[in-house]
């Protein structure tokens, strides 16, 4: 049994043959615990959050155990052999992981084209083509920094991002191994070698560092912040023979003090903490200490205690077990028509380990131990190769699918558009629409999950990212010098929806319109304002706030300045404690404005929806009114409330919420066309369909400016 034998490192603690790491060698028990630990904590975060709030730090134990063993096995391979180790290498590293993950993918990929409404395609099965060909990481952190794409449901898919960064490791890192050799030929291999990846490691740290407090949500999924934690495991690997020899028990406190560190990083750590920034080094020194520690005689050895026969058995299915939970957790709404329960949960958990168990004996053994591939030459792997392409041209013909349905859904809304009750115009005022919260054209959900783009200027959506604080700056409608007014808009995502509808007035009215726009970022100077779902941009927004300010106020073009964000979800936070956004707060924004004779006009949110994804929702009702919520969503805008209790006759107030509500509901379909894209944003179809009741209001209010040259 693997749990009698004594100590494999040799007669000396840290020291000797690294078993484990070479082809066909029997897997170390503390090697097998800490992968049970690692997708045991992956596994129960993503089931059961908050019973595990840092599970996910389970990819930075398999991150670490990566970078031990591949480095383990390349430094013997590697200086002997020089190019001609790195075939037979990738070759083994393929027959190892891509047939049980090409096997999840197309299951998956069936799954989505079964159960999942049409909506919801285009991400998944994106994502399902990214997988297979291995840059999902990339994917998923071009999206992380796109507002809207951000707000995206999960995939079955998102999961693969750590697979994606294992093998982009493992295509690159032996090069650096080979380099190393060169480089050892003067200075010592051992040497150039240990140099070399501590110089990767305090690279990668840093710059993870630097990129998680900038940018934590592209951080989390990019290679290059992650280097570091293979490169852990790997400086381990040249490093551990020249340990000193060590007593038993100082091992086996090694061994313990390492398992503790990890599962306590598990219970502590946060997804807010700033991962994979330096508080990462929890999880990846404890990775380190138990693999350094290694197997002892001992009876108080981790292996010994924590080393059973099913903790062992969950370390061999540790790869496949990680591969089928996430897609089951996402998919078993839409296969049972209900939200994972306790009892679901234990059901998928039960699943995902019988899969695992089936994948595990009937895929990834049969493919790693095939005389036929092991043996034979490399291109008996181009099955492989082919298979991987059969998931990606089934992907695309999916995507080519949903196109056709989206493009047929966008033909019969503009057939529409000239209708009477069409989009807002079935809510304004007098209206006789009957029906008008009927959907009037199929796959109408397709076509508003595709229509977020906001109108453009020369080409150029004009929303700066969250975490940049410079001021971006762009117009749209009529020349500087023949505009009748000019207009700034400001504020984040929910000020930027409403850019198709004040285009519509930019050209009928000859205005010029100066966009100051900031994805999660309201615009108010006061540095206590954050969003409620993202805090990493604090410090950008408020530069960034400031310097928009000044630029408002120094500039004597703009004549008024439109102002509006989606204000009721961002909290002032002092010290610990946080609170809704006071009216009090935006004026103080905005009297500096009104002291150098702008004119401030506030045009109210939308309603707090509330549903999530909107267009999901619709798609996978029956009802007549689908999705709708009680007309008080509409209230609690602490802009709206700011501008009723000013006495200022230069700020005032549009509110278009009568176009979604009436006295008991407001509604996502409006017109017979959905009002909103995503979670909470306007479609640009429902936004341009506005654009006449907005110049209808401005022309209301009464405002002040000096008269211009009509041009």
């Amino acid at each position: 049994s693997p749990l009698d034998r004594r100590d494999r490192h040799g007669p000396g603690p840290l020291r000797g043959r690294m078993s484990g790491a070479e082809v066909g060698s029997p897997p170390r028990v503390d090697i097998q615990v800490l992968r049970a630990v690692a997708v045991a904590g992956v596994v129960v975060n993503h089931l059961f959050g908050s019973r595990l709030v840092g599970g996910f730090l389970g990819v930075d134990v398999f991150f670490v155990i990566s970078g031990f063993l591949i480095t383990t096995h390349l430094a013997s391979t590697v200086p002997r052999d020089g190019l001609r180790a790195l075939g037979p290498f990738w070759l083994r590293r393929a027959r190892r992981l891509l047939p049980a993950a090409l096997t999840v993918a197309a299951v998956t990929l069936v799954g989505i084209v079964l159960w999942m409404p049409q909506v919801l395609w285009p991400d998944s099965v994106s994502q399902v083509i990214a997988s297979a060909l291995y840059v999902q990481n990339w994917a998923l952190t071009a999206s992380a920094t796109d507002y809207f794409a951000s707000q995206s449901a999960a995939t079955p898919m998102t999961h693969y991002w750590s697979l994606s960064v294992e093998e982009q490791f493992y295509l690159l890192w032996p090069f650096v191994l080979l380099l190393a050799v060169f480089l050892g030929r003067r200075s010592g291999r051992a040497r150039a070698t240990t140099v070399l990846i501590g110089s990767i490691l305090g690279a990668s740290l840093a710059y993870s560092a630097w990129f998680t407090a900038v940018s934590p949500e592209a951080a989390y999924f990019s290679t290059f912040t992650r280097a570091w934690e293979f490169a852990a495991g790997g400086l381990l690997a040249v490093t551990i023979t020249a340990m000193p020899r060590m007593p038993d028990w100082l091992r086996d406190t090694i061994g313990w003090l390492g398992l503790g560190a990890v599962i306590g990083s598990f219970l502590l750590i946060t997804e807010g903490a700033g991962i994979p920034g330096v508080i990462a080094l929890v999880p990846v020194l404890g990775t380190m200490a138990v693999i350094a520690a290694g197997e002892t005689g001992s009876r108080w050895s981790l292996s010994r205690v924590v080393g059973n026969r099913l903790t062992v058995w969950v370390g061999d299915v540790s790869y496949s077990l990680y591969l089928w939970h996430w897609p089951l957790i996402v998919l078993w709404p839409f296969v049972v028509g209900s939200e994972l329960g306790t009892v679901p949960r234990l059901v998928v958990l039960a699943l995902s380990l019988a899969l695992a168990a089936l994948t595990k004996q009937f895929v990834e053994d049969p493919a790693r131990r095939s005389a036929y591939l092991v043996r034979g030459p490399a291109r008996r792997h181009l099955w492989i190769a082919g298979a991987t392409a059969l998931v990606v041209a089934l992907s695309g013909a999916a995507l080519i699918d949903v196109t056709r349905a989206t493009q047929s859904a966008a033909n019969g809304v503009a057939t529409a558009q000239g209708d009477a009750c069409f989009a807002a115009a079935a809510g304004a005022a007098g209206a006789d629409c009957p029906g008008s919260h009927t959907l009037t054209t199929s796959n109408a959900a397709l076509q508003a999950s595709e229509d977020l783009a906001m109108a453009v200027t020369r080409g150029t959506i004009c929303v700066q990212d969250r975490d940049v604080p410079d001021v971006q700056r762009c117009e749209f409608g009529a020349p500087a010098e023949s505009a009748t007014l000019t207009v700034a808009l400001i504020g984040d995502s929910h000020a930027a929806h409403w850019i198709n509808a004040l285009n519509v007035v930019a050209e009928e009215e000859s205005w010029r319109v100066v966009e100051f726009l900031k994805s999660s970022c309201l615009g108010l100077t006061d540095p206590t304002v954050v969003p409620n779902w993202y805090s990493g941009g604090v410090s950008s927004c408020q530069k960034w706030s400031a310097d928009v300010s000044t630029t408002l106020i120094n500039d004597s073009d703009i004549d008024v300045i439109i102002v509006s964000g989606i204000a009721r979800e961002y909290l002032e936070v002092s010290g610990a404690a946080g609170g809704p956004v006071r009216p009090e707060t935006a004026l103080a924004t905005w009297q500096p404005w009104l002291d150098a004779g702008k004119n401030v006009v506030v045009i109210a949110d939308t309603p707090r929806w509330a549903i999530g994804d909107v267009p999901t929702c619709v798609a996978a009702a029956s009802a007549i009114d689908p999705c709708s919520v009680p007309a008080s969503a509409r209230d609690g805008d602490p802009y709206s409330l700011a501008v009723r209790q000013a006495a200022d006759s230069r700020l005032q107030l549009i509110d278009l919420n009568d176009h979604f509500c009436d006295e008991t509901l407001c509604h996502v379909v409006v017109g017979g066309v959905l009002a909103i894209g995503d979670g909470n944003h306007l479609t640009g179809t429902f936004s341009r369909s506005l654009g006449p009741y907005l110049r209808d209001a401005f022309a209301a209010l009464p405002l002040s400016i000096s008269a211009r040259a009509e041009p």
